[in-house]
C-alpha cells in the first residue's frame, strides 16, 4: 500500500509540474483526478486517493474563484456516495459457505426408513421405505445455493439453515415391483434443501409444489 501511495504521489507531482508549465487551471486538475477516481472505482485504495485529491484541489480552485472546481467537488462526492451505497448492497451471504456438496449422503426422511441418497456424481435414489428392492425412483439432480421465495426474496442463509434450490430429475421409478411408465413418474421435482448447520438443528427437505416438508436425519457411514 505504501508503494502505491508513493507511486501516485510521484505521478501527482509530475502532473502538477506539467500543468503548471502549461498554465492549466487548478480546477482542471481537480476534474482530472475526478475522472481517475471514476475509472478506478473498483480499486478501493486508488479510488480513495484520487477522490481525496479531486476534493482537496477542488477546494483550492474555489479559493481562486474557479467555479469549475465546485462542480468537480460535487461530482466526486456523488461518486463517493454511489460507491458507499454499492458497498452496503453487497450480500455477505452471496458465496456458498460450503465448499463441498453437503447434500451427498443418505438422508432418512420418514418413519418408514425412506431415504434420499445423493451421490457426488449428481445422481440420486429416493426410497419410500427401508426396502431397497422396491418402491424407489432414481435419476439425476442439480442444485444451487439459495432459492427465491414466493414473495420474490432470495433466501440463502439464516441463523439455522443454509438453503439450496434442488431439482430432482427422475429417470426410472419402481412401484410395487413394477416400473412406473406414467408421465407423472418423469416429472421434475422442485425442492428446497435446508441444510441445518448448527448442532442440534435437523436439515429439512421441502417440496415447493406441494409445500410438504420432511425433517432429515443423515445416516452415518
Amino acid at each position: 500500500m505504501k508503494k502505491i501511495i508513493n507511486t501516485l504521489k510521484s505521478k501527482y507531482d509530475n502532473i502538477k509540474i506539467i500543468f503548471r508549465k502549461r498554465k492549466i487551471k487548478t480546477c482542471i486538475i481537480s476534474l482530472f483526478f475526478f475522472v481517475l477516481a471514476l475509472l478506478t472505482i473498483n480499486s478501493y485504495i486508488v479510488f480513495s486517493i484520487c477522490s481525496f485529491l479531486a476534493i482537496t484541489i477542488g477546494i483550492k480552485s474555489i479559493r481562486k474563484k474557479q467555479i469549475l472546481g465546485f462542480l468537480s467537488i460535487i461530482l466526486t462526492l456523488v461518486l463517493i456516495t454511489i460507491n458507499i451505497v454499492n458497498y452496503l448492497k453487497i450480500d455477505p451471504n452471496k458465496e456458498d459457505p460450503n465448499e463441498e456438496n453437503v447434500l451427498v449422503g443418505n438422508w432418512i426422511y420418514n418413519d418408514s426408513g425412506g431415504t434420499y441418497n445423493f451421490e457426488e456424481n449428481n445422481t440420486y435414489t429416493q426410497y419410500v421405505t427401508s426396502d431397497l428392492e422396491d418402491n424407489f425412483c432414481y435419476g439425476t439432480y442439480t442444485y444451487e445455493y439459495g432459492y427465491e421465495t414466493d414473495e420474490g426474496e432470495l433466501l440463502r442463509k439464516d441463523v439455522d439453515f443454509i438453503y439450496y434450490f434442488l431439482i430432482l430429475k427422475p429417470k426410472k421409478c419402481i412401484i410395487n415391483g413394477e416400473q412406473d411408465t406414467s408421465s407423472e413418474s418423469k416429472v421434475e421435482k422442485y425442492m428446497v434443501f435446508a441444510y441445518g448447520y448448527n448442532e442440534g438443528t435437523s436439515s429439512v427437505i421441502i417440496n415447493t409444489t406441494t409445500d410438504l416438508y420432511n425433517k432429515l436425519t443423515k445416516k452415518e457411514d
